[in-house]
């Protein structure tokens, strides 16, 4: 164990090639968001799955990335950090700072950017309409509906983002994103609780947070945002991408509150 408390360099091509890796995904990323055009599908006029009302979001996109995404996030770093300090009895090294800002903040951010990515091929190669389409749409079905199918160019709506945004219903991003940021954050507390507790304290403190994650995917159906089958492969698709990450990347162990354990985990940056 290094005992000094100076930093003698860092492994620079590993360290800034994961930077770059992760840079490189929230660039794609932002390229979607900003350039992105989704597929201009048409509609049945029978279908009732999108003539909901239009309602405002119970979960904002704001209020979503700090609870799903700065706030696990925060709480994984300052766990990590202030767990060393008490295990090595304030001998903190350069090496054991820098693992834990590897360990708990860029492979969560690759897996937050590789979540939404994903969704966002799904969203714009399908074009799914979302359950509030025909609100935000303003078709003439009088006119349009003449041969029961409309084609794509039959909105009349005025706002011309709402209605490329409706036409992104699957996968659900809410969805994807907080069971990404909830199921790794429950992996994590797993991995770090301590097994000398209570036997129900790690399971009660998941389903605390995975709990977060159900009730903000819910609200994406009841607030007609989403069809459900789009909320519950968004949630499959976070829980999926965060469960292989966390475990194979990071190495979230359920053995690693021993000191030892956590010592000798493969990093993502080294220090020389």
């Amino acid at each position: 164990m290094e005992t000094g408390t100076g930093c003698r360099g860092v492994n620079l091509i590993k360290g800034v090639g994961d930077v770059v890796i992760t840079l490189l995904m929230l660039l794609v990323l932002g390229l979607f968001e900003k350039y992105g055009v989704p597929f201009r599908q048409g509609f049945f006029c029978d279908d009732d799955t999108i003539k909901y009302p239009y309602k405002q979001s119970t979960i904002s996109v704001a209020l979503l990335l700090i609870v799903s995404i700065v706030i696990p996030l925060a709480v994984m770093a300052m766990w990590d950090v202030l767990f060393k300090v008490y295990t090595l009895r304030g001998s903190v090294t350069c090496r054991v700072a820098l693992r834990s800002v590897y360990d708990a903040i860029l492979v969560f951010l690759f897996g937050a950017a590789l979540t939404l990515v994903i969704t966002d091929i799904g969203k714009y190669s399908i074009g799914r309409l979302r359950p509030h389409f025909i609100s935000v749409c303003q078709p003439d079905l009088n006119t349009v509906c003449a041969e029961g199918y409309a084609q794509d160019d039959a909105c009349q709506g005025s706002d011309a983002q709402k209605i490329a945004e409706a036409r992104l219903s699957f996968p659900s991003g809410h969805a994807s994103i907080s069971f990404f940021g909830m199921t790794y954050f429950a992996v994590f507390l797993y991995d770090r609780l301590p097994k000398s507790g209570p036997s129900l304290l790690k399971p009660l403190a998941m389903a605390l947070v995975l709990s977060v994650a159900f009730y903000i995917s819910l609200s994406r159906v009841f607030d007609y945002w989403h069809h459900p089958w789009d909320v519950i492969f968004g949630a499959v698709l976070g829980a999926s991408v965060a469960l292989i990450l966390g475990v194979f990347v990071a190495k979230l162990r359920p053995t690693s509150n021993n000191k030892d354990a956590v010592d000798s985990r493969p990093t993502i940056a080294t220090v020389t």
